[in-house]
Formats: structure tokens, sequence, C-alpha cells
């Protein structure tokens, strides 16, 4: 996300920036996190759940989003599924 950022800003300017730096460690860190999710399956399946919310969150019609008069802001939909997780958890306990 952070090199797309800087890359159209490096556009726009026309300004010279070695980002290969960043790039590498975007990679790196992308690779980690990819490891720890396949090693966790509880962690699979959170984030499985959250692109089940996602994308739920995306079949909303305009019309709909303003009529119930829902955020679009992604975060909110995230926080309530944490919150849903976290309730089944206390639940399980």
């Amino acid at each position: 996300m952070a090199c797309s950022v800087l890359k159209r800003l490096i556009d726009l300017t026309q300004i010279e920036v070695d980002l290969s730096e960043l790039e590498n460690a975007s990679e790196y860190f992308e690779q980690q996190v990819n490891h720890l999710v396949e090693r966790d399956p509880k962690l699979q399946e959170i984030i499985s759940k959250l692109e089940e919310v996602y994308k739920g969150s995306e079949k909303i019609s305009e019309a709909q989003k303003k009529e119930a008069g829902v955020k679009e802001d992604k975060v909110v939909y995230i926080q309530a599924f944490l919150k849903k997780l976290e309730d089944e958890e206390k639940k399980e306990s």
C-alpha cells in the first residue's frame, strides 16, 4: 500500500526515488505474515470470516446504504466482526 502511494506521488512530482529497499521490506513482511497464517488454523478461520464480512458489505447497494445510513467505512464491518468473535469466545469459555 505504501509503495503504491509513493509510486503515484513519484509519478506526479517527477522526483526520482529509489523504492527498492521499501519494496524488499514489504515483500519480506508479506512473506512473514503468510508464513504465520499458514501455521495457524485459527488465524486462517478469522481471515476467512473477515473476507466473508467484507464481501457481504460490498453487496449492499448504494441506495440501501443511504436508506439504512450504513457507513461505507470498512473498519465498521471489521470492528463488528471482531466484537462478534470476542462475544462467541466468551460464551465458549
